[in-house]
């Protein structure tokens, strides 16, 4: 079904005039308790996981991320389940009696929509993955009980600065004056930034490497901070990017229960290992599926992917060509590009890198690269070999409703009766 919001192109709202209209909804962002998570890469992961172990306390756990892979409804979720067709359309016509939604732009109307959901639904807690950047954006008009940042890398850099400490400046703003930034980042000089950040603004600094940290026991990775000593979290096979995420998640579980023994809950390895994030190395037959398309983002797969790999590969126009793809695509044995439905991008480009410019440029890394008619004729041509599917948010959706996958048609996590649960969190 059509959505309105699929029609915004606009600027939208300055901050104080989206201030001004959430007036008008009884101000929603102030009546939520929420966790700010934001970063360049692992966002979006590290705000699931941590709803999947919040729930699982015995929270009532609301979740709003971005992009979308296959429908709208993904990006709004409560205790695993995603919002239903019918609440969506109600919350839009709502919105529509009292404002002209066109006046606000894409992140500022879907964050309404969200803050309105969670407030329905009564949620004890709501976990906001940030849009873009993160001073300027719509979920910072919150006030978190804690924030989190998930690494640092070059993407939306003609909006966020040509530099990472010039990008950071534009995360930090979501931490608070007397409440914790869990930051996961490791590079020094962006560490030492975030220290300063914190040290003048009076917030607490929770850095993983020094205050949290993991260690492997009998095959496993282990969550450990000042008073939590080997809480078990996946197999020490797991990418390392995917055990940072899940630490992280864990570390903000710590913080918000102040160390108590929620978060030595033996069960929380099985809870994160049920908990579905699309598109995050989602493993499909001898696909692999993942939305990776900035450089840090590829370098992580380039590290991930055993050879030998074939790859099928579509990249959008608002992403340079980076050294992490000429270290994926250099090591694949065949390159599909398929040729990919064009959209505009805000300033009237086509969104893909047209398939047969994307071949002339991927043949000076592999000497196979074969330009194909359509996403599923590269899939079926794919077909007999491990083959990583990557570039964009929109092939990796169209992929894996290929592979007969409908995201939204089973939760994202389940959630255990409360009576099982000894280990609930109150707040």
């Amino acid at each position: 079904m059509k959505h309105a919001f699929q029609a915004f192109h606009a600027r939208g709202l300055s901050v104080e005039a989206y201030e001004q209209l959430l007036d008008k909804f009884a101000r929603p962002h102030l009546q939520l308790r929420c966790i700010l998570i934001g970063g360049t890469n692992g966002k979006g992961s590290v705000a699931t996981y941590t709803a999947a172990l919040l729930s699982h306390a015995g929270l009532k756990t609301g979740l709003f991320t971005s992009p979308h892979l296959q429908d709208p409804r993904e990006r709004f979720v409560v205790d695993g389940e995603f919002i239903l067709e019918s609440e969506l359309r109600s919350l839009e016509e709502r919105i529509a009696k009292q404002t002209n939604p066109l006046q606000m732009n894409f992140f500022q109307y879907v964050t309404l929509l969200a803050w309105l959901f969670f407030i329905d639904k009564e949620v004890d807690i709501a976990l906001l993955e940030v849009g873009l950047g993160g001073r300027l954006d719509p979920t910072n008009q919150t006030q978190p009980l804690l924030s989190a940042i998930t690494s640092i890398g070059l993407d939306h850099t003609d909006l966020l600065g040509n530099d990472k400490r010039a990008i950071l400046a534009e995360k930090l703003p979501i931490s608070r004056r007397g409440a914790t930034l869990v930051f996961a980042e490791q590079q020094a000089m962006l560490t030492t930034m975030a220290a300063q950040w914190c040290n003048k603004h009076k917030t607490e600094l929770f850095q993983f490497g020094r205050d949290y940290w993991l260690r492997s026991r009998q095959e496993r990775y282990c969550y450990f901070s000042s008073k939590v000593v080997g809480t078990p979290l996946g197999k020490a096979s797991d990418a390392n990017h995917v055990q940072i995420n899940r630490a992280t998640a864990t570390a903000l579980l710590d913080r918000l229960s102040h160390g108590r023994e929620v978060t030595a809950d033996s069960n929380l390895e099985e809870v994160l290992q049920q908990t579905c994030v699309p598109a995050r190395l989602q493993s499909v037959d001898h696909f692999v599926v993942d939305l990776a398309h900035n450089d840090d983002a590829l370098a992580q797969l380039n590290t991930t992917m055993k050879a030998p790999f074939d790859l099928i590969l579509a990249q959008p126009r608002t992403h340079e060509w980076s050294r992490g793809m000429q270290a994926l695509t250099s090591r694949a044995e065949r390159i599909f590009c398929p040729h990919m439905p064009q959209t505009k991008t805000p300033q009237g480009r086509d969104f893909f890198i047209p398939n047969q410019e994307l071949k002339t440029r991927l043949l000076s890394f592999c000497s196979e690269v074969v330009s194909e008619d359509s996403l599923q004729q590269a899939m079926q041509r794919a077909c007999d070999r491990r083959t990583l599917i990557c570039g964009s948010s929109r092939i990796a959706g169209e992929a894996l409703r290929l592979l007969g996958i409908d995201i939204t048609a089973k939760p994202l996590y389940g959630v255990p009766s409360l009576s099982s649960n000894r280990h609930a969190l109150t707040l």
